[in-house]
């Protein structure tokens, strides 16, 4: 298993290319701090989780230390959150979800992916008697309302942070994508390939649309 350590977790995150442009002293308080966010939840440090935790553990302490160093909260918000989607270029898996075999292979691909890319803090229902049109899933336990929510920092979840929607602890509103070559479709590929999972609306209420870089999310 890859080692829980501050700075092989922000090498694997989104934030690899920004961490290092920060100031000598910055860098060694967020290692800090993220060896401290590892021990306060070390019971989701396992094998599965290391990509979600080293997006969750360094977006905490980069949005903690950059205050703590000056920044305003709104500042620290917009660096860490653009910094969070500029890293992720999700053109290949746009064009691909254009072609007839995107949807069945997805089908297969995703519930394989997240069952070796997720570990404790995960629960999720598949669907297998869908339509040949359509794929969905409810994602029921989440690791980013488990860790970010008891934190009040749900604003820093990977969807959230373009104030799309927010996790909640149970997330029980399906999640939906039609088969035909839309923005839509794609955006199950971005989510699949980039290590999160589509973010059901708050309280259960019904998804609203959103948009970045041409990609919507329901």
């Amino acid at each position: 298993m890859k080692k829980y350590e501050p700075k092989s977790l922000v090498a694997a995150s989104r934030y690899q290319h920004y961490c290092p442009t920060l100031p000598a002293d910055v860098q060694t308080d967020v290692y800090a701090r993220m060896g401290e966010l590892i021990e306060e939840d070390r019971a989701y440090c396992d094998k599965g989780n290391y990509a979600h935790m080293a997006q969750i553990l360094t977006s905490i302490a980069l949005y903690e230390v950059l205050q703590e160093h000056g920044a305003s909260e709104k500042e620290t918000y917009r660096a860490v959150s653009e910094e969070m989607w500029g890293f992720l270029d999700p053109s290949s898996m746009q064009k691909l979800a254009k072609k007839g075999f995107f949807l069945p292979l997805m089908k297969r691909l995703v519930p394989f992916g997240f069952k070796h890319g997720s570990g404790a803090g995960w629960r999720y229902t598949w669907h297998t008697d869908d339509p040949s049109d359509q794929f969905h899933f409810e994602c029921n336990e989440c690791l980013y309302a488990t860790i970010l929510g008891p934190r009040s920092l749900m604003k820093l979840a990977p969807c959230a942070a373009t104030r799309i929607l927010s996790i909640t602890a149970i997330c029980p509103t399906p999640t939906s994508f039609a088969h035909r070559p839309s923005a839509k479709v794609a955006t199950i590929a971005t989510f699949s390939s980039c290590g999160t999972t589509p973010t059901p609306a708050i309280a259960g209420s019904a998804p609203r649309a959103c948009r970045r870089g041409g990609a919507a999310c329901r």
